[in-house]
C-alpha cells in the first residue's frame, strides 16, 4: 500500500491526516483504516467541525451511526447555532438512534 508508505515517510499535519482519513473513506471504502485516523484526530481536536463531519460521515457509511450521536450531541452543546449538525442528529434520532 503506497498510502501507508507515504504516511510513515513524511511528517503529516492534522490537516494532512484528515485528508488521508477522508481518502480512505471516499476512494478506498476502507473504514477500518479511516477509523483510527479520524478517532485520533477527534481526541486531539474535538472542536474542529471538519473533523467532526468526517468522523460522523465515517460512522454513517460504516453502518455505525449510533457512534455519531454522542459526537454530534457534544458538538451541538458547544455550537448551538450549527443547524447542519442539528439536522444530522435529528435524522439519526428519527431513525431510532437516540442517545443512551
Amino acid at each position: 500500500r503506497r498510502l501507508d508508505e507515504f504516511t510513515t515517510k513524511f511528517k503529516l499535519t492534522d490537516k494532512d491526516w484528515l485528508s488521508v482519513g477522508a481518502a480512505y473513506i471516499q476512494y478506498l471504502d476502507d473504514f477500518t483504516m479511516a477509523g483510527p485516523i479520524l478517532e485520533d484526530l477527534y481526541e486531539r481536536n474535538s472542536n474542529r467541525g471538519e473533523i467532526i463531519g468526517a468522523l460522523v460521515q465515517l460512522y454513517r457509511q460504516a453502518g455505525r451511526p449510533e457512534k455519531a450521536v454522542p459526537i454530534l450531541t457534544a458538538w451541538i452543546e458547544k455550537n448551538p447555532g450549527d443547524l447542519t449538525a442539528k439536522s444530522l442528529l435529528e435524522n439519526l434520532a428519527g431513525a431510532g438512534l437516540e442517545e443512551q
